[in-house]
């Protein structure tokens, strides 16, 4: 098992993604770790022999204003498709050697839809009186890493329209 100072995550900033609809270039999108994964265990080859990352990446998605503060996006206020593409990397930011007996270190969903959720208080007046704003985030469930070492993940912001 990797220890948490072996397996860590970056932050990722896209200023401008490779595909991206005209109104979106005038804004700053920033990812944020919302829950860090703390270690990951080696899988094998087969689709029974995975082991998922633990805890689960959850990225969470803002927009810099222009005075510089970090706001979250308004649900409907993304009017394209937005995807998140996780990728692996060395702990020296590299892309990792494969070859043709391991082409693919990092395996399972690779790419996560934006999805709004609220944090719900244990208290229903509290709920009721101070609501939080929902969160745009994407979850990353199922993650697996087909060989042994340090690693980081990568996150990728998209823009799409179709």
């Amino acid at each position: 098992m990797l220890s948490s100072d072996e397996f860590s995550l970056i932050e990722s900033a896209s200023q401008v993604p490779t595909l991206n609809p005209p109104e979106a270039k005038s804004k700053i999108y920033i990812l944020e770790l919302a829950q860090e994964p703390i270690q990951a265990r080696m899988c094998g080859f087969g689709d029974s022999d995975r082991r998922v990352i633990d805890p689960v990446p959850v990225v969470e998605l803002f927009v810099l204003t222009s005075s510089g503060l970090k706001e979250r996006p308004l649900e409907g206020s993304l009017d394209a498709n937005v995807v998140v593409h996780v990728g692996l990397r060395t702990e020296n930011f590299e892309i990792p050697e494969t070859n043709q007996f391991l082409p693919n270190l990092l395996v399972g969903n690779l790419t996560s839809s934006c999805v709004f959720l609220s944090e719900i208080s244990d208290s229903f007046a509290e709920n009721i009186l101070n609501p939080q704003s929902p969160r745009c985030l994407f979850v990353f469930t199922d993650l697996s890493i087909r060989s042994f070492g340090k690693y980081t993940l990568s996150f990728s912001l998209i823009f799409f329209s179709l």
